[in-house]
């Protein structure tokens, strides 16, 4: 008969081969049947084994290393299942009388296959991984974890091994807005979902939409701003990453309304108001009198050189003038009329001021005599000889002055004068004192 083999083992892919128990060096025993099927032990075949007075396998003993897991399983079983299956061989009267199989090299459970041990065994690691099953290498048990660590499911179990059951853990989106955009999966029962990572909390200044509505560093609540009225309420903002209080409303003109409208901390002060008169007179001064505006508008005054309409009858600066100028003159002017088609005008220094008149000229003295008509600003030497001639007897002479004369220089009003004199040259001097006026002009800067 042929002594019994070690299997061929195959580990995590690698093939431990199977060699006699001489070979190995262990103690055992040949295996023998007669014809009368006893199972017969011959002699020992090993170097150091002994034989036993009842026949049998032998005395050998197989101690497991740790296993790489960190689990160890001991031999002391598989020693003592080798010696009752030797016990039952010597006692049975014929064949292979199965046992548990053990990592002795031998087909203890009589199946064909050597050493394939088959037992559950607990590897020592989290998880899925905790659950092995004992494989023979070189007649050591190990304990190697039957399934492998894979990436997590939501299926109560701890599928990567890292002792936590159902933790996914990775980054996702959860379709909110703001800091509650990102999130992490997890297991709701067999279902993943995506828990954010931030719950909504009141906005602050740091340019991240923390309470999630869409909005950026929108504080929007309400607060005071120090000021005056209607400005005083404000709103929260953020200018940077500092908190500021804009007012909600801006000052206005005060209505009667029970307001502070222009933030002057006075309650319906309405200072001035719109009288629907011309000139100065167009604003009056208003007053609120149970919730209604009272206008009151100002009293004209005489017209003075200062490109305002005093006398409120809609035109500026027109400051009175002669219409004539009679006596012992013997002159009359009417008619004053400037190039702006009005018998006032408003210039600058210097400015050429074009006009016309109307005239008549009477003798004031022997008739036959020559006289003339000058005008200009007085105390100023006359500009402008309008007329030059013998104007005769009564009823005199009659004309039309067109012509133009200089602004003075300094501003301000400035009548227009008009002399008759008789020095037979004209625009000479001034020839009476106390000088009329046909019109006047304002200088202005």
């Amino acid at each position: 008969m042929k002594p019994r083999l070690f299997g061929s083992v195959s580990v995590q892919g690698v093939v431990f081969a199977s060699a006699t128990a001489v070979a190995m060096g262990a103690s055992a025993t040949a295996c023998n049947f007669d014809s009368a099927g006893s199972d017969l032990f011959g002699a020992s075949m090993g170097t150091g084994g002994s034989t036993s007075g009842a026949g049998g396998h032998g005395g050998s003993s197989v101690s497991s290393p740790a296993a790489s897991s960190g689990s160890s399983v001991s031999s002391s079983d598989a020693t003592a299942s080798s010696a009752a299956s030797s016990s039952a061989s010597s006692t049975s009267s014929g064949g292979c009388v199965p046992s548990p199989e053990s990592c002795n090299g031998f087909d203890d459970d009589c199946n064909g296959v050597v050493d394939d041990v088959m037992m559950a065994c607990n590897t020592g690691k989290p998880g899925v991984c905790g659950g092995g099953k004992i494989i023979c290498m070189g007649m050591q048990p190990f304990c190697v974890s039957a399934t492998q660590a894979s990436p997590e499911l939501c299926n109560g179990l701890d599928d990567d091994c890292n002792g936590q059951v159902d933790d996914l853990g990775q980054a996702c989106m959860t379709g909110q807005q703001g800091a509650c955009s990102a999130g992490t999966l997890a297991c709701s029962g067999n279902q993943q979902v995506c828990n954010a990572s931030a719950v909504p909390s009141p906005e602050t200044c740091n340019g991240i939409d923390d309470d999630c509505n869409g909005q950026v560093d929108d504080l929007g609540q309400a607060c005071v701003t120090g000021l005056l009225g209607v400005c005083s309420a404000g709103k929260l903002a953020c200018n940077g990453n500092q908190q500021v209080c804009n007012a909600t409303a801006a000052p206005v003109a005060e209505t009667c309304n029970g307001l502070d409208d222009d933030c002057n901390g006075i309650v319906d002060d309405v200072l001035t108001c719109a009288t629907g008169l011309m000139g100065a007179c167009s604003i009056g001064a208003g007053s609120c009198v149970q919730g209604m505006l009272v206008c009151t508008p100002p009293s004209p005054s005489m017209e003075t050189c200062n490109g305002v309409d005093d006398d409120c009858n809609g035109q500026v600066d027109d400051l009175p003038r002669s219409e004539s100028v009679n006596g012992y003159l013997g002159v009359t002017v009417t008619n004053l009329t400037f190039n702006n088609g009005m018998s006032y005008t408003t210039v600058k220094p210097g400015d050429i001021i074009p006009l016309s008149f109307d005239y008549t000229i009477y003798e004031g003295g022997a008739c036959g005599a020559r006289d003339q008509i000058q005008i200009g600003f007085s105390p100023s030497p006359p500009q402008v000889c309008a007329y030059d001639g013998n104007p005769g007897c009564a009823p005199g002479t009659s004309g039309k002055y067109m012509g133009a004369i200089f602004a003075p220089m300094a501003t301000g009003p400035h009548p227009i004068s008009v002399d008759r004199t008789a020095y037979g040259s004209c625009i000479s001097q001034w020839q009476d004192a106390n000088l009329p006026t046909i019109g006047m002009v304002c200088v202005v800067p």
